[in-house]
């Protein structure tokens, strides 16, 4: 996890050399959202599908709308880098977490609702399926159950020895997976709080996600996708075309998965869940590959960069709205 302290400036002449990737006849965005940052930490697209936020190393948080992409409102959420971005119920409010270990709920219009202390630097940050909830996982290898309402601490264990490295909730919220920076995957279940040990894969996963039937988890590892079983741990590794690590892994409402790399690579892919082979490519950023953030209705997708900017697309699968609105906002 970057902090405020480092200097983009310092990082520049290896990402631009490092961070590019293959030519897969890439398709290019509708939208390309400049001066979003430094660095591209957190992205968030909410229910509605009408805005995005982005977070980055300075701890600002801005948000735009969509498809048009005009700027809302940028601030100062956190002291150092945000951690995540997450969007509540009904899109009311919007919650995000901070390396510096605080999290703040905030009005769409950047207006603090509220903010409390975790405990430690917040190092993986993700909201359960309802949208009433967040885990925050930490530098000291806890992992701590939010609600939102009261920001009361509904369950808390130390997971991992070492910093906690990605999160993902199951579908039904009954299970966390807990990936830390030395490989180890545990599935914890805070109601009964029960943990369970799963397979090392060969790298850490920076990102974990489930599967819409929640029967698999996948992670992000160097240049491949991990995928579990749930019930039993078992590991599949899918080779892709990704030529770095895989920063950042996201469902589509369709089931494909599309993925984001860095180091080495900038690469943004669509994937076939089964195979790793990949079905769709867009742009690479110009600098190293942030985070990445599909819309719950599958219109649109977006990701962020070391290159400051938020690019967006407009999926095949599920988007409404006429491409041809969506390039005229250009």
């Amino acid at each position: 996890m970057f902090k405020k302290t480092h200097l983009a400036l310092v990082l520049m002449p290896f990402l631009a050399a490092g961070c590019t990737g293959p030519d897969l006849k890439p398709e290019p965005p509708l939208k390309t959202l400049s001066n979003a940052g430094s660095g591209g930490s957190a992205l968030a697209i909410n229910n509605h599908s009408d805005q995005l936020a982005s977070g980055g190393w300075s701890g600002k948080l801005k948000v735009w709308n969509l498809p048009k992409g005009e700027t809302q409102k940028i601030w100062q959420a956190h002291e150092e880098s945000v951690a995540g971005i997450a969007y509540g119920r009904d899109d009311r409010f919007l919650v995000s977490a901070g390396y510096e270990g605080e999290i703040a709920v905030w009005l769409p219009d950047g207006k603090l609702i509220k903010r409390w202390p975790s405990g430690s630097p917040i190092t993986a940050f993700v909201m359960t399926p309802d949208r009433n909830e967040v885990i925050s996982g930490h530098k000291d290898g806890w992992v701590r159950h939010w609600r939102v309402r009261d920001n009361a601490l509904l369950a808390e264990r130390r997971v991992h020895k070492n910093p906690i490295r990605s999160l993902g909730v199951s579908p039904d919220g009954a299970d966390i997976a807990v990936a830390d920076d030395s490989a180890h995957l545990s599935l914890w279940q805070p109601k009964q709080d029960q943990l369970k040990a799963y397979n090392r894969a060969p790298s850490y996963s920076r990102s974990l996600a489930f599967s819409p039937d929640g029967k698999s988890l996948y992670g992000s590892g160097w240049f491949n996708v991990y995928r579990w079983n749930r019930a039993d741990g078992k590991l599949d590794i899918l080779p892709t075309d990704h030529r770095g690590i895989i920063n950042s892994i996201s469902f589509t409402p369709s089931g494909q998965l599309a993925s984001i790399s860095r180091q080495t690579d900038s690469s943004v892919l669509v994937l076939d869940p089964q195979s790793g082979q990949t079905l769709a490519a867009y742009e690479k950023h110009n600098l190293c590959g942030g985070k990445l953030a599909v819309s719950p209705d599958g219109c649109f997708l977006a990701t962020n960069s070391d290159d400051a900017s938020v690019r967006v697309w407009a999926l095949e699968n599920g988007c409404a709205m006429p491409k041809r609105e969506l390039i005229g906002s250009r």
